[in-house]
């Protein structure tokens, strides 16, 4: 840790270790004078093109696994929020909602979201200057990534016939983002093709294998014996005569020739199915970080976490996406339409969705408290369609008798009789007070209904309720003697 002798007056402000100088140790001595090239070893190896990576999407599990990340992101809805208070700030939010609304954004994100495969993307914004005279984003058309390079000092660069070494694309016109690499001196990123090229490429090869085991022992090989001092001619006939019993599974030897096939001596269990297995799981962990979403699990726990961790890599991806889209797009938008405002925030909303049967349970034990949800808040959480109504009437057993708890006159309820039995009403005042005045306590200045019942959860083992548990029992014993006697009870029995 610096102390304040060796700390400088002033921080340097510019950058010391850029790689668009020449001073870069790890790039060749002539490398400052091109393009940057990519530091993927698997792709240098396949000689940078990145048509290696593409075939990758013919598998079959790098295919739905690469489509169930993508199709995560867009499946959740976006918002524009305000960069700021200010009314400019919420102008270029609204201004910046619309045009989103009127593009095909989700299908943009899906091709922009092929850069978390590749290492980086490319997209191209459509201005136009619309009638109200701001800049306004039409589309962005999503472009090849190997049809791009970055320059030494990181500038975007189009490779074409003429122009071999790139040509400078202009400020503020593409959008872009690289994602994957530890550090900051690749432009091009790191995507997922790099560490699927090797899992997809020993599944492919082991089901080239599997396949020709299974024609082998799925039928026999047919074998033709010429006898010695054949033509060669006659050799070639009998060859195309053994192939056409059997395709590429024929064989030719002179007769009295034998031919044996030498097994290896082998211990335990392998197959061509446990190799495509495995190379399917190692596929499922590098593009989803786990492997339940795609393949079969042994509990309903673990799917659980699983699915939470399938989840945090979408989010990142949103996220990353996101950010990028603000950094560039929403930024540029706001400097010439709204100056001086601060650019908004597009988001996706990845919250779980509450269980609403759970809600409701948990509203019920409120309302039983003397808690009740506000018309708004009711709306919010349940949505609309509901109106109060009266509460439900029990049915009366078709005799036209109410039950007593409804009955008309000057009849006291049951159960306020059976209560005074035990309690007067000062008696009863005087026992549940200092409960109910715990219970206000511990209420007062909960934040919402999920704070106020953990904190009742918290204090309901601290109550002390022994002589009302008392009280009941004795008025339950009552009651339950009364309804077995069909005897009504009057304030002197």
């Amino acid at each position: 840790m610096a102390d304040e002798t060796t700390l400088p007056a002033r921080p340097e402000l510019g950058e010391i270790a850029s790689t668009g100088d020449g001073r870069d140790i790890t790039k060749g001595y002539a490398d400052f004078l091109r393009l940057l090239r990519p530091e993927d070893g698997v792709l240098a190896s396949g000689g940078g093109d990145m048509k290696i990576y593409e075939m990758l999407l013919v598998d079959d599990q790098v295919k739905p696994t690469i489509q169930q990340r993508r199709m995560a992101v867009v499946s959740r809805e976006w918002e524009v929020l305000p960069g700021g208070d200010s009314p400019a700030d919420k102008a270029a939010a609204e201004h910046l909602a619309e045009q989103l609304q009127a593009m095909p954004f989700d299908r943009i994100t899906v091709k922009m979201l092929a850069g978390v495969f590749y290492g980086y993307a490319v997209g191209e914004c459509m201005w136009r200057i619309g009638e109200d005279g701001k800049v306004w984003l039409d589309d962005v058309k999503v472009r090849k990534q190997r049809r791009f390079r970055f320059g030494q000092d990181g500038e975007l660069r189009l490779l074409t016939r003429d122009r071999p070494q790139g040509e400078a694309m202009p400020p503020a016109k593409f959008w872009t983002f690289a994602t994957g690499a530890d550090h900051d001196d690749d432009p091009y990123g790191l995507g997922l093709a790099h560490w699927l090229y090797w899992p997809a490429f020993f599944k492919r090869h082991g089901v080239k294998f599997w396949l020709i085991f299974l024609e082998k022992f799925g039928g026999p090989t047919a074998v033709g014996k010429y006898p010695a001092g054949a033509q060669p001619s006659d050799i070639d006939k009998l060859l195309e005569a053994v192939q056409a019993i059997q395709l590429d599974s024929g064989i030719v030897i002179p007769d009295g020739m034998m031919v044996e096939l030498l097994e290896a001596t082998r211990s335990g269990s392998a197959s061509y199915m446990d190799m495509y297995e495995a190379m399917n799981a190692a596929i499922s962990k590098v593009v989803l970080s786990q492997t339940m979403t795609t393949d079969d699990g042994s509990s309903h726990s673990q799917a659980t976490v699983h699915m939470d961790v399938a989840r945090w890599v979408m989010k990142a991806d949103s996220d990353l996406i996101c950010e990028s889209f603000n950094d560039g797009p929403a930024a540029w938008l706001t400097a010439w339409n709204f100056p001086g405002a601060r650019p908004p925030k597009l988001w996706r909303d990845f919250s779980d969705e509450e269980d609403l049967n759970t809600r409701a349970e948990r509203d019920g034990k409120l309302k039983a408290l003397g808690w009740s949800l506000s018309e708004d808040e009711f709306k919010q959480t349940y949505g609309e369609g509901y109106e109060r109504g009266a509460p439900e009437v029990p049915d009366d057993g078709g005799d036209g008798r109410q039950p007593p708890e409804f009955a008309e006159g000057e009849d006291e309820d049951l159960i306020d009789r059976l209560a005074r039995l035990t309690l007067d009403d000062e008696g009863w005042s005087a026992m549940l007070g200092p409960i109910e005045a715990q219970i206000a306590q511990a209420l007062e200045g909960a934040a919402d209904l999920a704070d106020a019942e953990d904190r009742l959860a918290r204090l309901l083992p601290e109550l002390d309720t022994e002589a009302l548990a008392t009280m009941l029992a004795q008025a339950l014993f009552l009651s339950r003697t009364a309804g077995e006697a069909g005897e009504r009870l009057d304030d002197g029995g």
